[in-house]
């Protein structure tokens, strides 16, 4: 049975993750995205008060910083959840629908007394109606006596089973001109983590790389932590590097061994966070449209995040495929909760 102050106290934090008032950084989303508690520390909200006359701030005039004795932080602890995440994607107005790309089939047999698949039963029934026939019957009686002829089995009953894993694969610019969008390209990333996380139940393996001329797949901490690569930046090394992950084909690594992942039973997830700046946008996009062409069919969903640049020659190459499963954004190279909510709701949404 819950009190009234824990009423109060779970109305207070609906409010806060309506109003959107978390203030989640990019680390509170990681130790989210890992199943790690996260405690925020949010301002006691008060209703104006009127005083008459000289206001000393002594007790009970119920204003920040007139604590008794003149100390105390007027905050309340909120322990925020996925949930709480979750609500505030839903008041973005984003459907968390599994898109369900495909379904596995298993196929079921019914096991029957003299082995796999069998039919006893109407295998019998074979059995009996050919000794009739040629007389063994009427000669011998009843008499088990099976033949490969007489064998009977049942029909294949396929079952649909629908994926309940999935893999996102999270791979950024590393370029110098992205540096001052790490933290928006974090939160995105992030944001639809958890969103893929409710929708797949947890089960959600996390795959991250990042490049500059050339991709790598690195750890998450590596994702987070690295720093710019002034070598310029090409675009194509990261869907090869996708394509060799569905393939089962090497690829560079900075983990023990490259992963190999199973498309045919697991959605998989690509989001390509870039300013979209080429050196070689003349080779690098064709390229690009050529391995995104075959690498289409095997995934359920791939996410361009442009974030600033001023050439759109990449975005367009990307809509002209005119293929639902492309999704793609352009938002300003500024942290912001507005940018972060349209890129989201792009990429994310139905």
């Amino acid at each position: 049975m819950t009190t009234e102050i824990g009423d109060a106290g779970d109305k207070y934090r609906d409010k806060v993750t309506e109003e959107d008032d978390l203030g989640l950084t990019y680390e509170n989303l990681i130790d989210i995205v890992n199943g790690k508690p996260v405690i925020k520390r949010m301002p006691i909200k008060y209703n104006p008060q009127i005083t008459y006359g000289y206001d000393e701030g002594g007790e009970g005039s119920g204003q920040p910083g007139n604590q008794p004795g003149g100390v105390g932080d007027p905050g309340i602890d909120i322990g925020v959840k996925r949930g709480d995440v979750i609500k505030i994607e839903k008041n973005w107005g984003i459907n968390f629908t599994k898109p369900g790309k495909k379904d596995r089939v298993k196929l079921d047999f019914m096991v029957a007394e003299r082995g796999y698949q069998e039919n006893q039963e109407e295998t019998l029934e074979a059995m009996l109606q050919r000794q009739i026939l040629n007389g063994d019957f009427k000669k011998h009686g009843f008499k088990v006596d099976v033949k490969e002829e007489d064998l009977r089995y049942d029909n294949v009953e396929e079952k649909y089973i629908p994926d309940q894993s999935a893999h996102f694969i999270i791979i950024r610019d590393i370029s110098p001109s992205m540096m001052d969008s790490v933290e928006l390209a974090y939160q995105v990333s992030l944001y639809i983590a958890i969103g893929l996380q409710e929708m797949y139940q947890e089960k959600v393996t996390m795959v991250y790389g990042l490049h500059g001329v050339d991709a790598q797949e690195v750890s998450q901490e590596d994702f987070f932590k690295e720093d710019s690569n002034g070598n310029g930046t090409m675009f194509a090394s990261s869907y090869k590097m996708v394509s060799a992950m569905l393939d089962g084909t090497p690829y560079d690594t900075r983990l023990l061994y490259p992963r190999k992942i199973d498309h045919s039973s697991e959605d998989v997830y690509f989001l390509h966070i870039t300013d979209a700046e080429s050196n070689s946008p003349g080779t690098d996009i064709p390229e690009v449209i050529s391995e995104l062409e075959s690498l289409l069919p095997k995934v359920t969903k791939v996410m361009l995040l442009q974030v600033g640049g001023h050439d759109e020659t990449y975005k367009r190459a990307l809509e002209d495929l005119q293929n639902k499963k492309v999704k793609i954004v352009h938002v300003e190279n500024e942290m912001s909760e507005n940018n972060v909510k349209k890129a989201v709701k792009a990429l994310f949404g139905d």
